[in-house]
């Protein structure tokens, strides 16, 4: 999952991306339109989808207006206001994706020959969803899905097995875009279903106050021990990274404390940033949430969600025992001891251990047989609870659940916009039969 795109005048944490620092009616508008964006997944977690191609393509429409909305042209450009060119660009993705959603059906019954019409938005909606990509990842995934674009086109030019008939451009639009396949496909279904709300989940649970606990509890577990700041990044990192999935939000949310918390201690500062990143990497494969990946290996093999997360269990702890040796390995080279004031366990445990029960509630009903999404939906109304009581002194108020939710929306947009482009990777890879 990515860095938290703000829609304030604050600075917002800076990764491969800055977003831009909205002020006034516009940062409403964002976090409005990001908020409803939202709730749409979560009722249909609970009641179920209206259809298939409205489930897919409104989260693929809804990601790429937002990032329309919030990513300058210009990478690493600092904007206040939406331009001109932008507001004309968000008004062509509800053309596109909107034609979609309202033609659908229609569409079906004449697919293979589309009219002039379902050729332009489709074009607009392929070249839509390639600048999203560049926006939020730049140019490497771009170039990847105008190179499948190019193969489709030229590929009887091409020798041996890579050679196939070619295809003319108006028969690729009309399999990436008529069809629940290239941008409307599985890849747009795994993220719609089950990744936007994992991330929500993980935004949740942070504004319950669970943060500040998967931060104590390492401190007080690991804190005394030889090296221990370095041992109590790894551990804040691993429980962070296991509730929001995404190395890059993991770095920016633990980074800024436990970075200089090694610092202070004696380690060196490469080390120090090494413990980060490879412990906030490893976040993405420890269970619940993990990255999208995990998702990706549910449905492409057909194994259940729950048997991905029971194999992925031992794997993610040897990760994170292998990388706690190294850090007690560098301590013990190095002469660092551990910190004094540590809090206790039982202390950490005794104030804060309702902000598990999100987690539990999680880990349950994902290995009773229920689907992720209605583990995310459920483990997210549990943060809420939680969140509603004064544990360790501190309550969510309503603004924290508003935050959260704009904000889920809004954090799930970087890696939502590379869907469309991998659709189209995936899509062409079917149509030619490279795959």
């Amino acid at each position: 999952m990515a860095e938290q795109p703000s829609t304030t005048g604050q600075a917002a944490p800076t990764g491969m991306t800055t977003t831009r620092q909205l002020e006034g009616w516009t940062s409403t508008l964002v976090k409005v339109v990001a908020g409803l964006y939202v709730i749409y997944f979560f009722v249909t977690a609970h009641i179920g989808l209206v259809s298939a191609h409205a489930h897919r393509a409104t989260y693929v429409a809804g990601a790429v207006l937002l990032i329309v909305l919030l990513y300058p042209v210009r990478r690493g450009r600092h904007e206040r206001r939406i331009p001109l060119y932008d507001w004309l660009v968000a008004a062509s993705v509800l053309a596109a994706f909107g034609y979609f959603l309202l033609n659908y059906e229609e569409m079906m019954r004449r697919v293979g020959v589309p009219t002039d019409l379902d050729f332009a938005m489709g074009l607009l909606a392929i070249l839509l969803c390639l600048e999203v990509t560049r926006r939020t990842t730049g140019w490497p995934l771009v170039a990847v899905g105008l190179g499948a674009i190019a193969y489709a086109l030229f590929g009887e030019h091409l020798p041996g097995l890579l050679r196939h008939g070619g295809y003319p451009l108006e028969r690729i639009v009309n399999t990436q875009y008529m069809a629940l396949d290239g941008i409307f496909g599985v890849v747009a279904n795994i993220f719609a279903t089950y990744v936007l709300l994992f991330v929500v989940f993980g935004v949740f649970l942070q504004k319950s106050g669970a943060a500040k606990f998967f931060v104590d509890l390492p401190f007080a577990l690991a804190g005394r021990l030889r090296g221990g700041p370095a041992k109590v990044a790894l551990l804040v990192s691993a429980l962070m990274g296991s509730i929001t999935g995404s190395p890059v939000a993991n770095v920016m949310t633990t980074g800024t404390f436990t970075i200089p918390a090694m610092l202070r201690a004696g380690y060196r500062r490469p080390f120090a940033g090494g413990v980060e990143a490879a412990a906030s990497t490893g976040g993405q494969i420890l269970p619940p949430v993990m990255g999208a990946g995990a998702f990706l290996i549910a449905e492409f093999t057909g194994t259940p969600y729950q048997t991905v997360v029971l194999v992925s269990l031992v794997p993610a702890l040897l990760y994170f025992l292998s990388v706690y040796f190294l850090v007690d390995f560098e301590a013990l080279r190095a002469g660092l001891a551990g910190v004094d004031d540590a809090p206790q366990v039982g202390d950490v445990l005794r104030r804060g251990w309702p902000y598990l029960a999100p987690l539990v509630v999680v880990f349950w009903l994902i290995l009773d047989g229920y689907s992720p999404a209605f583990a995310a939906l459920w483990g997210t109304i549990a943060a809420i609870v939680v969140g509603a009581v004064p544990f360790d002194g501190r309550r969510a108020t309503l603004r924290d659940w508003l935050d959260a939710l704009t904000q889920g929306g809004t954090r799930s947009v970087e890696i939502g916009g590379i869907v469309g482009t991998i659709g189209i990777v995936i899509g062409i890879l079917g149509m030619t039969g490279l795959g």
